[in-house]
């Protein structure tokens, strides 16, 4: 049998509100949540809008993290971070 089926479109941040507001104590599911969208994000952008995701959201780390980590969290080689760094620059 079929179950109907309810599909919402938002932002992580706007969910991750909707979350914490209605549901504190399911926190463990906003975090699977949080990870299935990044994991998602991950495997559909490119790693230059991965990198430009990064230099938008989160400056600091570019100044904090080794590029080699950086890389890393990319799924990238440190050459093509780089590279990445240098067109985009």
């Amino acid at each position: 049998m079929h179950q109907p089926t309810l599909t919402i479109q938002a932002a992580i941040a706007q969910l991750q509100h909707f979350l914490q507001a209605y549901f504190p104590d399911h926190q463990e599911g906003f975090h699977e949540l949080t990870k299935v969208a990044r994991e998602y994000h991950y495997r559909t952008q490119s790693p230059a809008t991965r990198y430009q995701h990064l230099l938008q959201h989160r400056p600091e780390w570019l100044a904090k993290v080794p590029q080699y980590h950086l890389a890393s969290y990319l799924g990238v080689a440190p050459e093509t971070l780089s590279r990445i760094r240098r067109r985009l620059s």
